[in-house]
């Protein structure tokens, strides 16, 4: 029907769900120098995206991520509960209820920042971690974060979108992503 060029477009999504249980408030796409022909898969010379994550929506999504208590730990700890996400100026907070298996239950935190790895997993790495608000040695502080984050908090290397994540930041309440659109890729999967 429509064939012809674009000089640019800019797609806007709210409430994105990128991958089960991974809801993006906010994703914007930007593409440059854009060509439809009828009959044939978009092309584009250029594009980018910007996204945003919330600490409600990472909330969700790392709860149904929570490891199952592994030896020698579910000796003590019976469950993990109360999960909750607060980013700030450049630190993310992790805050767990712990339960022990004599019937209490002690408040965890974990501080931090992030770290993005092979443009598709984000690594927390702590840098404080408090037990009933004391703040922990920190080999035992290593030893924890070995046994429960040794592995990437967010992990987007099935998202099918030919992406490549080049940023991660933390802003007030949210993560912010900024990245470039493969758009090679993107005129692949549109054929296909």
């Amino acid at each position: 029907m429509f064939q012809g060029k674009v000089q640019s477009a800019r797609i806007v999504g709210e409430g994105v769900e990128i991958q089960p249980g991974f809801v993006l408030r906010e994703l914007v796409v930007e593409l440059q120098e854009i060509e439809y022909r009828q009959n044939e898969p978009l092309r584009a010379k250029a594009g980018s995206f910007h996204a945003t994550l919330d600490d409600t929506a990472l909330r969700s999504y790392l709860t149904g991520l929570l490891p199952p208590i592994r030896s020698p730990w579910n000796l003590v700890v019976s469950h993990l509960s109360n999960l909750q996400v607060r980013s700030r100026a450049g630190e993310v907070k992790l805050s767990i209820d712990v339960h022990t298996r004599l019937g209490l239950k002690l408040s965890g935190e974990l501080m931090g920042q992030i770290r993005l790895r092979e443009s598709t997993k984000v690594w927390f790495e702590a840098s404080e971690v408090r037990v009933v608000g004391l703040s922990v040695p920190e080999r035992v502080r290593d030893l924890l974060s070995e046994l429960f984050l040794n592995r990437p908090l967010i992990d987007l290397s099935e998202v099918k979108a030919p992406i490549r994540v080049d940023r991660v930041a933390i802003g007030d309440g949210v993560l912010l992503f900024e990245g470039t659109i493969l758009v090679d890729r993107l005129a692949e999967l549109m054929a296909g």
